[in-house]
């Protein structure tokens, strides 16, 4: 949990790496989501 915590107020100085890992998780969701329906 420490380690998660100390990753989001890394994200919040960075706002476009924050960016990219939420777009990294939608890609992985689609992806997930394609799968399942094959």
């Amino acid at each position: 949990m420490r380690m998660i915590a100390a990753a989001s107020s890394r994200t919040l100085i960075s706002p476009q790496r924050k960016l990219l890992c939420c777009r990294i998780a939608e890609g992985m969701h689609k992806f997930k989501l394609l799968t399942s329906f094959k």
